[in-house]
């Protein structure tokens, strides 16, 4: 009984590994590569060397912008101006591929630092925010940067 009672808990720990394991894999799913871009001009000085994010909801459409991956905001380069990555989510909050043709105004939040540096962003909150209203051909847009 004692070698049954080992050998059932071992089964166990190395199915929830198992499991474990396999959930992180789907987390790979939830994103998709994107061909939608948006370019963003005329970034203030101040703004410039920081990162930026965005997102927008028009009707059934959502739309996220971040740098070369998901959940990374893209830095504002020296003459003020950052192309962020597209993705548009679906009903099963996947982040998919955005081709479409639409205008539409996304918010944006300037920060000090990438949300790759979670240490960091834990103390440093968004610096400032604007919006840009953008006009995507096959997924493809530019934008000027506006204050809030």
């Amino acid at each position: 009984m004692k070698n049954f009672c080992k050998s059932f808990g071992v089964i166990v720990l190395v199915s929830v590994i198992g499991f474990s394991m396999a959930s992180c894999d789907e987390q790979d799913n939830w994103f998709e590569d994107t061909k939608g871009s948006l370019t963003i001009t005329d970034f203030p000085l101040e703004y410039h060397g920081k990162y930026v994010s965005g997102s927008g909801v028009k009707n059934d459409l959502n739309l996220w912008a971040w740098g070369n991956e998901p959940f990374i905001d893209g830095k504002i380069s020296s003459s003020g101006i950052v192309t962020l990555k597209v993705w548009t989510t679906t009903s099963s909050s996947s982040y998919s591929n955005y081709i479409g043709n639409d205008t539409i105004t996304l918010s944006l939040r300037i920060l000090n630092a990438s949300d790759a540096n979670k240490s960091l962003r834990a103390t440093d909150p968004a610096i400032g925010g604007g919006y840009v209203t953008v006009t995507f051909v096959n997924g493809i847009g530019n934008g000027v940067f506006t204050r809030d």
